[in-house]
């Protein structure tokens, strides 16, 4: 996330760096680069944390990029922890809106974007540290602290059908026409489907040395689409997995699905999309380091226990392969008498996807006009 997942555009010319030290390599446009290294600069001036962050990652080998444009996960900004790329897509994160009174939009602005994706992303990989979603938010909040401001509080929390970024002073950002507006560069805008679904039965399998719980589908499960024409699909949740594993952290403890060496997480039968079947569609990780990210509360009695759990997700189908899924998931499991666990959980979540641009009036006359000559030419090798 969305976190911010973060704009940019086609560079014309060339692209150099404008960072004193090549080990950030800033490209775009001289604005674009002069925007950025700013971004960086003020918030070296105003953390201590972070300026020391920053410090360490230029005094490595590897050479970190960061640029506007339309990243490879359709979001809001990314980090790429195979190529030390972060890609922000500065159109869509101006389009954020703020929700409530507080300080829930200034925290997601450039310098807290590239805190997250640079430092608390790639940072954290290079230094063989945990980088996914947990990690990165410890370490832009870090710099919140540090700027005597607002923390966010959970990953991301679907609310009235919005993908919301929440926050501790109870502000939080709407990510809705962020997502919707077009990728930077692109001329795509995209759509955004809903999805609702509870009650769904879920089980749980203890590993032997019990710090891990595999968590499957019990059966399939109806969950309701929503679609912006109001229009809705109950479609069924096939697939669901996930390792639920204990992290010991600042002395508390945190469930995470480590989704590491997961191929497909989440899973839902065909359904029509815009007059199409769309095939098959799965959700899964598109950066090995990512995980989903939240927190587990257990009972009393240990025999039970609670979690809340939110992720980005790659979503994919017959129609397109890089469409976008912010996700929840919420539940109980409880323990079985003969062992593993047994329990329900409501899933909730927001996904958009690319429409191509219509084409002009201009491209429709031309299509037709060499649909033409293409027709007129077969004709004459068909009579001759």
């Amino acid at each position: 996330m969305m976190k911010a997942k973060a704009l940019a555009m086609f560079v014309f010319g060339c692209v150099i760096s404008i960072s004193a030290n090549a080990k950030i390599d800033i490209q775009g446009t001289d604005a674009e680069k002069t925007e950025i290294q700013k971004a960086i600069d003020d918030m070296k001036a105003s953390s201590s944390a972070t300026k020391k962050l920053y410090e360490e990652l230029e005094a490595r080998s590897e050479t970190v990029v960061i640029k506007y444009g339309p990243d490879e996960l359709n979001d809001i900004a990314t980090a790429n922890t195979r190529t030390n790329v972060v890609i922000i897509d500065k159109s869509r994160l101006d389009k954020l809106k703020q929700i409530g009174t507080g300080k829930a939009l200034e925290q997601l602005t450039l310098p807290y974007v590239i805190v997250h994706e640079a430092l608390g992303h790639i940072l954290n990989h290079l230094k063989g540290q945990p980088a996914g979603e947990a990690a990165a938010m410890a370490t832009t909040n870090q710099a919140r602290i540090d700027n005597k401001s607002t923390e966010r509080s959970e990953y991301t929390k679907v609310v009235g059908g919005k993908l919301t970024v929440p926050f501790k002073d109870g502000s939080s950002v709407d990510t809705t026409d962020a997502l919707k507006s077009p990728a930077g560069g692109t001329g795509k805008a995209s759509k955004l489907v809903g999805e609702e679904g509870a009650g769904i039965k879920i089980s749980g399998s203890p590993s032997s040395s019990g710090n891990s719980i595999s968590v499957a589908l019990a059966g399939p499960a109806p969950v309701s689409f929503k679609f912006e024409d109001g229009s809705t699909q109950d479609v069924n949740l096939t697939g669901l997995s996930l390792l639920f594993q204990n992290s010991l952290s600042t002395g508390e403890f945190t469930l995470e699905g480590n989704l590491y060496n997961t191929d497909v997480v989440l899973a839902f039968d065909s359904f029509y999309l815009d007059g199409k079947q769309s095939g098959t569609n799965i959700l899964k990780m598109w950066d090995p380091t990512r995980n989903m990210v939240g927190h587990w509360e257990f009972a009393p009695d240990l025999l039970s226990f609670s979690f809340y759990l939110s992720g980005d997700f790659l979503w994919q189908n017959d129609l397109f392969a890089n469409g976008y899924a912010g996700e929840t998931l919420t539940g109980t499991m409880t323990a079985l008498q003969g062992g593993g666990w047994d329990g329900t959980a409501t899933l909730a979540g927001v996904k958009a996807y690319s429409v191509p641009e219509p084409p002009t009036i201009a491209m429709v006359i031309l299509a037709a006009l060499l649909g033409c000559v293409s027709g007129s030419r077969n004709h004459r090798r068909f009579l001759s």
